[in-house]
């Protein structure tokens, strides 16, 4: 098993906005000569990060563009020139916690195992101090294997980043976490771990959603939390492996965040794999690549089927948080038609977070704010379980993050109201 690298795309198209990271500020004009690793966007905000070109080339615009979650976010357009020209970097000098944290941030790190919340940010825990670290290759979603594979190529990467965090971070332990049944990935951790005596690879399950940071820290230490807390405030600090991976090769090389391993697969493809992509690759271009059939395509998902995103069409551009391309032919991607709720409870049954997930998806469709915060919506983590069990098909997992984005925005009426058409159309 291994990385391809993809084909270097003819331009790309590098976002601003990356996962739950405020939106980079350009530094670059059209016109401009950049080169791989070079800053175009500058940090802006309390979660901001900044934005290095994933090519050498041109930049031939700044614009808005449409972005997979529906809204219009500022790109950075680079028509490649086909040398790659690494920029004048360095890798950072880490003598102190401050120093990690800052080269988290200066590396444009975001969670990449699909959430993208800053990683410095992570790190940071307002001053308080972290009591263990789990490292999560746990990929429990169908298709997916994108950790799994970073996990075999770069084992020893894990391992040095795991005892750097450890240092730095002054954490007492770590666990090293990937699912049962990875009979390469997991002797690979225990070599490379073997003179760390903090450091513990282990198994879990591979049941969905495993791979879920409240369950894994459940299952391996006992920690639980509660509607609202955060596993930071019980001293966990979890941290998905493939961040880890390009945390330590920022730290021993310089070159910051501007590629990232994608995995694509479906019954669409003739060549299902796992790529090496530059940010802001084109995602026909990584299609392509990988033998998608266009004419049997009839839905590509970003992330895995059971929390991904689904795209309306292929105009859209690889950015820091998208591990996976899935490409669904029309006999996978059809949906059975939607009946009326028999109140079984089997929603209910496979929450992992213990809610209610019937009775928050009435009380979205009545719009009810209130009863939505009753039931602790916010604790709900949008893994798709209600969905996947739900004998009539209703689409609550999408409905629930709907009223989890709304209700936590401004202008939340007007967003409502362009709501009201859309439910079922995903």
């Amino acid at each position: 098993m291994s990385v391809m690298q993809i084909t270097l795309p003819s331009e790309v198209r590098i976002p601003m906005t990356h996962g739950r990271a405020d939106a980079a500020v350009p530094v670059v004009s059209p016109g401009e000569k950049v080169a791989v690793g070079q800053l175009i966007a500058r940090a802006e905000g309390p979660l901001g990060v900044p934005v290095h070109s994933s090519v050498s080339g041109t930049v031939t615009g700044v614009q808005s563009l449409p972005s997979k979650l529906g809204k219009d976010d500022l790109h950075v357009i680079v028509e490649t020139d086909g040398r790659q020209t690494p920029a004048d970097i360095r890798p950072p000098v880490i003598s102190s916690r401050e120093d990690l944290i800052r080269a988290a941030r200066d590396c444009g790190l975001v969670g990449l195992g699909g959430a993208g919340y800053p990683t410095f940010a992570k790190f940071e825990n307002e001053g308080k101090a972290f009591e263990h670290l789990i490292i999560n290759g746990v990929e429990c979603e169908p298709f997916v294997t994108s950790d799994h594979i970073n996990t075999i190529a770069y084992a020893k990467d894990v391992a040095a980043g795991a005892a750097l965090l450890l240092r730095w971070l002054d954490i007492k332990d770590c666990f090293i976490a990937v699912q049962r049944g990875m009979e390469e990935a997991f002797p690979l951790l225990e070599e490379s771990c073997k003179d760390l005596d903090s450091v513990r690879p282990v198994q879990v399950s591979r049941i969905f959603p495993a791979g879920e940071e409240t369950a894994l820290a459940d299952a391996l230490l006992g920690v639980r939390t509660a509607p609202g807390e955060l596993l930071k405030d019980k001293g966990v600090l979890v941290l998905n492996v493939s961040t880890l991976i390009k945390l330590q090769q920022y730290v021993v090389t310089g070159m910051p965040l501007v590629s990232r391993t994608v995995t694509v697969d479906g019954d669409a493809l003739s060549r299902p794999m796992n790529v090496e992509v530059p940010v802001g690759t084109p995602v026909i271009d990584v299609l392509q690549f990988c033998g998608a059939d266009m004419e049997s395509l009839r839905k590509i998902i970003v992330g895995g089927p059971m929390t991904g995103i689904a795209l309306p069409d292929t105009n859209f551009y690889v950015s820091k948080t998208d591990d996976a391309l899935i490409c669904f032919s029309a006999y996978r991607a059809e949906r059975d038609r939607e009946t009326g709720c028999i109140n079984c409870g089997r929603c209910i049954a496979a929450c992992p977070q213990g809610l209610m997930p019937n009775l928050l998806f009435k009380a979205w469709r009545k719009r009810d704010e209130k009863a939505l915060e009753k039931g602790y919506l916010s604790a709900c983590t949008g893994c798709g379980c209600c969905s996947f069990v739900c004998p009539a098909r209703k689409q609550i997992s999408y409905e629930l993050g709907l009223a989890r984005a709304i209700f936590s925005e401004p202008g939340r009426a007007a967003m409502i109201e362009d709501a009201e058409g859309g439910r079922d159309e995903r």
